[in-house]
């Protein structure tokens, strides 16, 4: 609990300062605001969101959730885990996002979800991070993100450990 309080209050802070977008991906397929999700946990570096699956974002074959919802979702998590755990605070750019599902039947509307996203590597350059998405029933996916993390020197002077705590004020 000690570091999801600072990382909530940094994303709203971003969303006042447009330092990241205010209607990502997720927000604009109207998946995790409102009442639906929230983030619960950010302990031994992993972001935990959960997630009550709405009728309105169930648009697969057959009323379910499409992978691409779960998938932005994902791409949401991993990023606030990774932003959450690097000193300078890189977003960055995804290269990569894949997932596995691991359970045949379809994520339908009512089930309640949660994503563990942890950070495996931040390197100078890249970042290489996980999600795993269970549900009551157990194991939904698993999923890899890799994201390209080389935001330039400004970038780094801004968010830095040294400068961070003036520019967020």
């Amino acid at each position: 609990m000690a570091r999801l309080a600072p990382l909530l209050s940094l994303m709203s802070a971003s969303e006042r300062a447009r330092f990241l977008s205010r209607r990502s991906f997720a927000h604009q397929l109207q998946i995790k605001h409102g009442q639906a999700g929230a983030y619960t946990s950010f302990d031994g570096g992993a972001l935990a969101f959960e997630f009550l699956v709405p009728q309105r974002v169930c648009t697969g074959t057959g009323g379910t959730l499409p992978l691409t919802s779960l998938l932005a979702i994902v791409d949401e998590t991993t990023t606030w885990a990774s932003v959450g755990l690097d000193p300078r605070r890189r977003p960055g750019v995804s290269v990569s996002l894949g997932a596995q599902l691991l359970r045949a039947s379809e994520v339908r509307a009512g089930e309640a979800l949660v994503f563990r996203s942890k950070v495996l590597k931040l390197g100078k350059t890249f970042g290489f991070l996980e999600c795993e998405v269970a549900g009551a029933t157990g194991a939904v996916a698993s999923c890899t993100h890799v994201k390209y993390l080389e935001m330039g020197r400004a970038w780094d002077a801004l968010f830095g450990p040294h400068l961070f705590p003036l520019t967020s004020a």
